[in-house]
């Protein structure tokens, strides 16, 4: 009875400190300039995950509001919520208080107003008006919440807290492109607008936060297909082999299997299923399997295995439906070689002119250390000498903290990556390429660009 008295004192005492703790709901803050810009769903975003951070109170999803507004068919008026039209939305989502609040921006300068409004009630609870550059939001929110929960008579260690952190500059862009990433219909949109933001705003940590969470679930996206295609393809591939089977239906799963795999970019299972199914004597899959062999090793850089894929169907099938593709393809990676082959000579001459004198200061120490990695890049030397001269420079100069030693070694960390991609060494490539994407976003247009060719398997 004692452990029962205990338990029921402790679970009553608990339900009190939850219920001291008020429940905050934030709405959109209205741009009063006219603009119509996001940024008042960045502002209400940051400032959601602010009070969670600091405790204090509870606070309500953004996803819940938005779902009741939707529901209320007030969407149209979401940025303009009467107060009564923000009651009854805090009521339906079982809120203490409502937050609402407006911004306005005049040139270089932003004025942030808000105010709790309780909800039982509908009384005015606290308010408050901050003024200040407009690269200085973040601060200026702060200072907006510490006067308005304060004036609301919220706890003061909670206050405490908002008041002790130091805040970066961010430039507004980043605002304007965080606010359009939260209000973007799907996660791809999402993402490009959050990359955007980052590179607009690196200091601004809820973009960077919630691009890397982003990325993660998108990830774990893309390996739950990759297990339901691989199943699919072991589905395909003893259909096709199945010697029981009508040979129209071997067929079309051995079509759809070499369509698949090459769409998804799965050149290593492709090449492999294209080898074994070019000695098939199943009508139909020879030609489409020969074409299918030369695709793969042509996306996995195997140059030679390419060369000797291409030959071996232009000799096989004169009449085949890729002849003229194959044969185009295969004199690009002839001239190609050979015009890297030619550059070696040009390199030399670039590099014995970056070098036609000794360094005599640390700046110039820097630049020669340099200048075999970014004269094998201008000369289009995507192979050892690349890759070894610019790894020699990451080396040396990965932990120097001038801003050219860091400029040059996220390009020459790049460059390793191109010339690694170019020998096929995907699975080295990859793990840097995303280190690179993770640690700067100077070259995440070149390298999305790049990655969007490599193969998936």
């Amino acid at each position: 009875m004692l452990r029962a008295s205990i338990v029921a004192v402790v679970v009553t005492l608990a339900a009190r400190a939850l219920a001291a703790e008020p429940v905050v709901a934030v709405m959109p803050f209205r741009d009063l300039s006219g603009a119509r810009a996001n940024v008042g769903e960045a502002i209400r975003e940051t400032l959601t995950v602010d009070l969670k951070e600091v405790g204090g109170v509870r606070v309500v999803e953004r996803g819940a509001i938005d779902k009741v507004i939707g529901e209320q068919n007030l969407e149209d008026k979401k940025r303009d919520l009467s107060p009564i039209g923000a009651v009854r939305v805090g009521t339906l989502v079982g809120a203490t208080w409502i937050v609402m609040g407006a911004y306005q921006r005049a040139g270089g300068d932003v004025r942030l107003t808000a105010r709790i409004v309780e909800v039982a009630s509908g009384e005015l609870k606290g308010s408050a008006k901050v003024d200040g550059g407009s690269d200085e939001l973040l601060r200026l929110q702060d200072g907006l919440a510490i006067s308005l929960f304060q004036s609301a008579g919220l706890a003061p260690k909670t206050v405490q807290r908002l008041a002790r952190r130091a805040r970066p500059r961010v430039p507004y862009r980043a605002f304007q492109l965080y606010g359009d990433a939260v209000q973007a219909p799907d996660d791809d949109k999402r993402r490009a607008l959050l990359q955007e933001a980052v590179a607009a705003g690196p200091q601004l940590h809820y973009a960077v936060r919630d691009l890397e969470a982003l990325q993660k679930r998108m990830g774990g996206y893309s390996a739950a297909a990759s297990a339901k295609l691989e199943e699919r393809e072991k589905q395909l591939v003893a259909r096709a082999d199945d010697a029981a089977r009508p040979a129209a239906e071997r067929t079309h799963a051995a079509h759809e299997l070499l369509s698949s795999l090459a769409a998804a970019r799965r050149y290593h299972a492709l090449a492999e299923v294209s080898a074994r199914w070019q000695k098939s004597r199943l009508d139909g899959v020879v030609e489409p399997a020969a074409w299918s062999q030369f695709r793969a090793e042509d996306g996995l850089h195997r140059w030679d295995a390419a060369l000797a894929a291409g030959e071996q169907y232009l000799k096989a099938l004169p009449t085949g439906e890729h002849f003229r593709e194959i044969e185009t393809r295969m004199h690009a990676i002839v001239e190609e070689r050979r015009k890297r082959a030619s550059r070696r000579a040009e390199y030399a001459q670039d590099l014995a002119e970056k070098r036609a004198n000794r360094p005599g200061s640390a700046d110039q120490k820097l630049e020669w250390d340099y200048a075999p990695c970014i004269c094998a890049r201008w000369n289009s030397q995507l192979d050892e000498v690349m890759l070894d001269s610019c790894s020699t420079f990451i080396t040396a100069y990965q932990n120097d903290a001038r801003p050219d030693a860091r400029d040059h070694v996220l390009a020459a960390r790049f460059f390793v990556i191109l010339a690694l991609a170019e020998r096929g060494d995907f699975a080295r490539a990859r793990p840097r390429a995303d280190a690179l994407l993770a640690d700067s976003d100077e070259w995440d247009e070149e390298l999305r660009k790049l990655m969007s060719a490599w193969p998936t398997d």
